[in-house]
């Protein structure tokens, strides 16, 4: 006979911490007036209601999974819309479109940072976060 026990206690209050961080940032993100994404390699993973609008979509669920190089119109030819993102230095903004908006002159400002749960241990951890972009309405 073979027996085997592993304690998983660490784990699970290092889970429960994720998750209860995710659920705040999530919520944080609902609360604010501005757009807001969580992306992976440039995948949309979440995002609240006024991104989603001013990408020109009316449901989160359309655009959750998609690539943001599918939704945005890249400002600077020949570079993609991530590229463009992650070279902004803090408070610069990228001026760009959405593919999919019903206004011509509907120009976006979108902020790029980095968000770290569960503290930073300066290697790659599995507890960093997605690459969040802010998006806010330019008339």
């Amino acid at each position: 006979m073979i027996f085997h026990a592993a304690d998983t206690s660490e784990r699970q209050v290092l889970t429960s911490a994720l998750e209860s961080s995710e659920s705040r940032f999530d919520n944080l993100c609902q609360l604010v007036g501005d757009g807001c994404c969580v992306l992976d390699d440039g995948v949309i993973l979440s995002a609240n209601k006024h991104a989603v609008k001013m990408l020109g979509f009316n449901n989160p669920s359309e655009i959750l999974g998609e690539d943001i190089e599918n939704l945005l119109i890249a400002p600077i030819k020949g570079q993609s819309v991530i590229a463009s993102l992650t070279s902004l230095k803090a408070g610069q903004q990228l001026v760009c479109q959405s593919k999919h908006s019903d206004t011509d002159d509907a120009s976006l400002n979108i902020a790029y940072g980095s968000v770290s749960l569960l503290g930073s241990t300066g290697q790659s951890s599995p507890f960093h976060a997605p690459s969040k972009r802010a998006i806010t309405n330019r008339r």
